[in-house]
């Protein structure tokens, strides 16, 4: 069928032709990449990539296959950099067929009904495994030591419960471990070390009730970390002192009420809250000032914006507009204490929000006064930080009056 082009074809792609079996391909001397997807093979005979010393990437995957001839790969596997396997129906990873790929960098074996998770000899070269939508339950001990370049695994949509104590040990260069959509049900000292230069760790949709300051006090590294859909009631203080480089957390739809006051310090840019039952009662205002000093994002433009559960003065409120009421409040309360009359409290406010018009008092000044006043203090460092925010549109009311679209503008993008 090929030997027109047999000896210069560099890429053929079968792709979705029903094919029961491999076809003879020759003498290919040149084939570098190989894709039989979306066929009907039920098997790879022994010898059916004979002449196709020089393939690269070889990709099988939605066939019906369940398990490999001994020697299925033996002609190509010394060259292979990407194999394709997902999609079929193997129990077990086909380690013999893989042993002694040195040159391999991808594997994927997603969606088979593999239920163990063995070690992967050999394999020094491999980058990234994906084990996505299998039948894995544990992850053993030094699962993974035998391949120190891989940067990414995945073990998405599996029945895992348990992982072993350095089960990620000696990865150095793992930079994405993505274990979302298991049952997972608390995260042990020991469970996640060995990735020292991590950056990306996906715990959606688990059974996590709890963090502490051990769970990832070994990933300084980290940069995204998605704790979503979980059972999480609390996040233990200083959970996040070692996570400095930390820019986004998904902490949405879980049982959250509160923090404990120190449970965040640096900044996070991005802080997902929607779908917790927020109490924003007098112990969540350090909160509030965080959020306002740093200016965190809390909701993205296609999620609802963040409301208050509790206490009944504040249900329904926008998390937003709280900031807005209580940084008013506070400054009100301040003023009268250092003897500003309502004329003097809104010179204040013009100089610290965009769109108001009246005079301008000394910025320094105000911050002396406000010295004495610990909560006063903290507000005018963290208010005029307002001052070069890019203002979104935006309506809604704060609780006990109508909103002022200025505020509002000015608020925007603490979200």
């Amino acid at each position: 069928v090929f030997r027109l082009v047999e000896s210069s074809l560099e890429e053929l792609s079968l792709l979705n032709n029903s094919l029961s079996n491999v076809p003879l391909f020759g003498n290919m001397s040149k084939l570098v990449s190989l894709n039989l997807y979306g066929n009907k093979l039920k098997d790879i005979p022994e010898h059916s990539f004979d002449g196709l010393t020089e393939l690269r990437y070889l990709r099988v995957e939605r066939n019906q296959i369940c398990s490999l001839s001994p020697n299925a790969l033996s002609e190509v596997k010394a060259n292979l950099e990407l194999l394709d396997l997902s999609g079929n129906c193997f129990s077990a990873i086909p380690a013999q067929n893989l042993r002694n790929s040195v040159k391999l960098m991808y594997l994927d074996l997603s969606d088979n009904k593999i239920g163990q998770l063995p070690e992967l000899k050999d394999l020094t070269s491999l980058k990234q495994v994906r084990l996505d939508g299998n039948l894995i339950e544990k992850v053993e001990t030094l699962a993974f030591s035998n391949n120190p370049k891989l940067q990414l695994i995945s073990l998405q949509n599996n029945n895992i419960v348990q992982i072993a104590r350095n089960s990620f040990d000696s990865l150095d260069q793992l930079l994405v471990l993505l274990l979302s959509n298991n049952s997972i049900q608390s995260i042990e000292r020991g469970m996640l070390d060995g990735m020292k230069n991590l950056q990306q760790l996906n715990l959606r949709n688990n059974s996590l009730t709890t963090v502490d300051q051990n769970t990832f006090a070994s990933l300084r590294h980290l940069t995204t970390l998605d704790l979503a859909h979980n059972n999480l009631k609390k996040i233990g203080k200083g959970t996040f002192i070692h996570q400095s480089k930390l820019f986004w957390l998904d902490l949405s739809n879980n049982q959250l009420t509160s923090f404990e006051e120190g449970t965040f310090d640096a900044k996070i840019a991005n802080i997902l809250l929607d779908g917790n039952k927020l109490k924003c009662d007098d112990s969540f205002d350090w909160f509030v000032r965080y959020l306002v000093t740093n200016r965190v994002r809390t909701f993205l433009p296609f999620q609802p914006e963040i409301s208050c559960a509790s206490p009944e003065k504040y249900a329904g409120v926008r998390l937003k507009d709280l900031m807005m009421k209580k940084a008013n409040d506070t400054l009100n309360e301040g003023m009268k204490t250092l003897g500003f009359g309502d004329q003097g409290q809104r010179s204040l406010i013009s100089s610290l929000i965009p769109g108001f018009r009246s005079a301008q008092p000394d910025s320094s000044a105000l911050q002396n006064a406000a010295a004495g006043l610990p909560i006063l203090s903290t507000l005018t460092q963290a208010i005029p930080s307002m001052r070069n925010m890019p203002a979104l549109e935006s309506g809604g009311a704060v609780a006990g009056g109508a909103a002022n679209p200025q505020l509002n503008s000015a608020i925007e993008q603490l979200r």
